[in-house]
């Protein structure tokens, strides 16, 4: 580690030394492009673009400006803003085809997650009860902790009651069959949990790619989930937290299926690094106390204005320059990439993903797909010698996030990278 990443982790020694040792990333000080600089002098290829957040990479000239001519005209503002309500104008051109119009802003995903549950209890008359399915990620807020993270101690503190439904995970199918014996009893299972709670839930709660792992849902799933949830009238909330703005081939990752979200949750890539989220509602799905809940509801910094003036200029260049075409190209190029080099790997279990959303597992052996966060470990030091910046890890899954302009060269020079400090 170099000395600005020393003196980091002396910070967190007593915390979990073994981890800052191994897997912490260098202290970045510069970035421009697909690039970052470290304190020391170090350059890496940015393979995770901030947890996803930025989609057209680091310092883009056009989000720059934009930034600066909102800075120079409105730091900060109780809202509403002349950049929010711009922002809500295109959103709710790129929404309409599913009439979400009605808008919640915030600073984090979490946040944004937390408002779409609340409203969708008030609008329930109080239910507390959310499907998820059982490998999610929605965030970390207080109100989250039961989905996110049902087996910690502070799951307790929530009033959320999450109601866990089996992931269609194919490389570990939660019902053990094959996809070649497939029976869609994921399917099936998702829908005796709605029916067996339908008077007590409040919404479904689901991500179109499941970014914490990056497991795409099967072909199908989500419209499937879409129409249960129309049967038994029960709120289907789609987060596009991580998969939003392009990341998995489309402007929205529900869009690459036949369903109709009540509420949609986005954030990360939204304004290209800066904390901004919002959940976007049908009106149908407004409980009466919209207007007084939502002035209730919004924290200091929720829609700030510098933030929602890079969201608007960030939709326009990705729309523009068709970034979810070239993550579709890449992601698949990327992911083809990685299983050519790897396959002699017997510790890499599976290679998956959704555009340029995408996880890969690392295992014992690829018979036994016993988990193996040892091998995670070994494979991110290496990318780290590598000049390659990887961060976001999950138990025994890595998963890559790359900007959205990520071309084959340097896909190209990636493998080239890891194939020389692998010795493959």
């Amino acid at each position: 580690m170099g000395r600005m990443s020393l003196i980091y982790a002396e910070y967190l020694n007593g915390i979990s030394p073994g981890y800052v040792a191994e897997l912490w990333p260098p202290v970045f000080e510069r970035g421009s492009g697909k690039w970052l600089y470290d304190c020391d002098g170090g350059q890496y290829l940015d393979l995770d673009a901030g947890w996803g957040a930025m989609v057209l990479g680091h310092a883009h000239p056009e989000v720059t400006q934009a930034t600066i001519q909102a800075l120079e005209k409105l730091e900060h503002a109780t809202p509403p803003t002349f950049p929010m309500v711009e922002l809500m104008g295109r959103l709710t051109e790129i929404l309409a085809p599913w009439d979400l119009n009605k808008f919640m802003f915030g600073v984090s995903g979490s946040e944004a997650v937390e408002h779409a549950l609340e409203m969708a209890v008030l609008k329930s008359g109080g239910k507390r009860k959310v499907l998820v399915l059982d490998r999610c990620y929605h965030g970390s807020a207080i109100g989250l902790l039961p989905i996110s993270f049902p087996t910690s101690g502070l799951a307790a503190l929530s009033g959320v009651i999450p109601v866990p439904a089996p992931t269609p995970f194919c490389y570990r199918c939660p019902f053990n069959l094959t996809v070649q014996n497939c029976q869609r009893e994921c399917v099936s299972a998702l829908r005796s949990l709605v029916a067996k709670d339908k008077d007590e839930l409040a919404g479904v709660l689901i991500e179109p790619v499941l970014g914490k792992e990056g497991i795409p849902l099967p072909e199908g799933y989500l419209s499937a989930v879409g129409s249960i949830c129309a049967e038994f009238r029960i709120p289907l909330i789609i987060d596009e937290v991580k998969t939003g703005i392009g990341r998995c081939g489309a402007i929205f990752a529900s869009e690459m299926e036949d369903v109709q979200p009540d509420i949609m949750i986005m954030g990360k890539a939204l304004s290209n690094g800066f904390p901004l989220s919002v959940a976007v509602f049908k009106e149908s799905a407004c409980p009466p106390e919209f207007v007084s809940m939502g002035v209730v509801l919004q924290t200091t910094f929720s829609g700030h204005a510098v933030a929602c003036a890079r969201a608007v200029k960030t939709l326009d260049v990705a729309r523009r320059k068709k970034l979810h075409e070239n993550a579709a190209v890449m992601g698949k190029a990327l992911i083809e990439a990685l299983r050519d080099l790897l396959k002699s790997d017997n510790s890499v279990g599976d290679i998956r993903g959704a555009g340029m959303l995408i996880g890969v597992e690392f295992v014992a052996d690829r018979e036994t797909k016993r988990l193996s966060t040892s091998a995670l470990t070994r494979f991110v030091s290496s990318c780290r010698r590598a000049g390659l910046h990887v961060a976001t890890i999950f138990r025994n899954t890595l998963t890559l996030t790359p900007p959205l302009i990520l071309d084959m060269g340097d896909i190209d020079e990636m493998m080239d990278r890891l194939k020389k400090e692998l010795q493959l």
